[in-house]
């Protein structure tokens, strides 16, 4: 049993030459056997589900992830055609219209606050029902997100706390879809933790490379936050920043000429050693300020 990748190829073996190889055969067996009760009795789980099914075996929530991964490579399916979701994680603020796998819509207004975000598994589809709606605005963190829900208007608001899962993803992907006609956004920190999630959400990710075409939005537009923006509140590079944004400098994506600016980021970055977060900003003036001025001319 074996799957191939962009690289190698990895094969699973049985009887396994060591103790940690034994584990992991065994561990994709387990999947593959609860992914099969799954389809069979049409029963969805999370991936927290999986992880306590066996904890021994997994030993974490991290290594359940990476098994699942392997099985969804070895298949060339996405999590959710073997009925796997993540646990509701993202936000979501605005005014929406989601129709579920089962044929059910699901009405989402601003009156209600932020909603999560439905899994992939139930999303078919996504409207904006709100004609004055100017821009969606994917925001980095929960506590901006929070900020910019009272005080920013004719948008759509949503963050997936940090990297998204794929229930955001996709909710992104199939509101670009819908309406192509309005910017898609993204303000996150002026750091390379930032860039890459938005990197995420326009380009897809590494553990997703056969489904990103589902789960992208190759229309993001960076608006900030950027390092020259607010100097006063810049914060140290540490030692994870310079790993991070060398490693991030070696992606293709980043070389893109659209991607200029991400691109210039870092660079400062690297250079002064300083990054800027968007909490700076929040502490020290109207973030809601700050992003209305970015898009005001749109």
């Amino acid at each position: 049993m074996g799957r191939a990748s962009a690289s190698a190829r990895n094969v699973l073996r049985f009887p396994g030459q060591n103790l940690q190889e034994s584990r992991r055969f065994t561990a994709v067996i387990k999947v593959l056997c609860l992914v099969r009760d799954c389809l069979k009795n049409n029963v969805v789980v999370t991936n927290r589900d999986i992880y306590y099914r066996d904890v021994v075996l997994f030993e974490s929530q991290r290594k359940a992830n990476s098994i699942v991964d392997s099985v969804c490579r070895m298949l060339n399916v996405d999590r959710v055609s073997l009925n796997v979701v993540a646990a509701a994680k993202g936000l979501v603020h605005g005014n929406l219209k989601l129709c579920t796998a089962s044929g059910d819509v699901v009405h989402i207004s601003t009156l209600d606050g932020p909603v999560l975000i439905p899994s992939a598994h139930d999303l078919e589809f996504a409207r904006i029902c709100d004609e004055d709606t100017k821009f969606v605005l994917i925001v980095e963190k929960e506590a901006v997100f929070n900020e910019l829900c009272n005080n920013v208007a004719n948008a759509v608001l949503i963050t997936g706390k940090g990297y998204p899962d794929i229930a955001t993803r996709r909710l992104v992907s199939c509101l670009s879809r819908s309406h192509p006609q309005i910017p898609f956004l993204a303000a996150v920190d002026s750091d390379p933790h930032g860039i890459r999630i938005l990197g995420v959400y326009r380009f897809g990710s590494n553990r997703t490379p056969n489904h990103n075409h589902n789960l992208i939005c190759p229309e993001l537009r960076h608006i900030g936050v950027s390092l020259f923006d607010y100097e006063q509140g810049w914060v140290e590079y540490n030692e994870q920043d310079y790993r991070t944004a060398f490693s991030l400098l070696k992606t293709d994506w980043i070389q893109l000429p659209e991607m200029l600016d991400c691109r210039r980021e870092i660079h400062r970055g690297l250079f002064l050693g300083k990054k800027a977060e968007m909490n700076v900003i929040s502490n020290s003036s109207s973030l809601s300020t700050y992003i209305n001025h970015k898009t005001n001319h749109l």
